[in-house]
C-alpha cells in the first residue's frame, strides 16, 4: 500500500501545483470568473494532497514530512494572517520536511471544519501540527520549536 500511496502523493502534489500556477496567472490577469473557479479547485486539490500526506505519515512512516496546517481568514482582511503566511514560508524554507497547507478558516469547508474542531482552533491565524495549535501571530522561532525544527 505504501509505495502506491507515496506515488499518489507525488501525483497529487504535481496536480496541486499545476492548479496553483493557473490560479496565480488568472489572478494577475484579472479573470475574476476563472479566478474563483480555480481558487475552489486549488483548495480542493490542496485538501486532497494534505489528506494523502497525513495518511502517508500515519500509515507508512513518512516521518520526514511534517504537514502543517495554516488557517487564515478568506472573508475578512487579516494583517496577522498575511504576516503569518510569510513567516511560515520562511519556516518551510529553513526546515526540511515541513509542508504548509493553507486553508481558509471561514469558507465552511467540511474537512477544514473538522481540522478546526479537532485542534479547538477558534481564531486566525492558526497553525496546527499533530493536532496541536498555535493561535494568533506567532514568530518564526516559536513555530520552528512547535514543529520540532530547531
Amino acid at each position: 500500500v505504501c509505495p502506491a500511496l507515496l506515488k499518489r502523493v507525488d501525483i497529487q502534489a504535481s496536480k496541486t501545483f499545476d492548479v496553483l500556477s493557473k490560479l496565480e496567472r488568472a489572478g494577475s490577469e484579472n479573470f475574476l470568473s476563472d479566478y474563483s473557479i480555480l481558487k475552489r479547485k486549488y483548495l480542493n486539490q490542496n485538501m486532497e494532497l494534505y489528506l494523502l500526506v497525513e495518511n502517508a505519515v500515519k500509515e507508512c512512516g513518512y516521518g520526514s514530512v511534517k504537514p502543517v496546517v495554516f488557517l487564515y481568514s478568506d472573508k475578512d482582511y487579516c494583517a496577522d494572517c498575511i504576516s503569518e503566511g510569510k513567516i511560515l514560508d520562511s519556516v518551510r524554507d529553513e526546515c526540511p520536511g515541513v509542508r504548509v497547507f493553507a486553508f481558509p478558516f471561514d469558507l465552511g469547508m467540511p474537512v477544514v471544519d473538522l481540522i478546526k474542531a479537532r485542534a479547538s482552533a477558534l481564531s486566525v491565524p492558526a497553525v496546527i501540527y499533530n493536532g496541536e495549535k498555535l493561535e494568533g501571530l506567532s514568530g518564526k522561532d516559536s513555530i520552528k520549536d512547535f514543529v520540532g525544527c530547531a
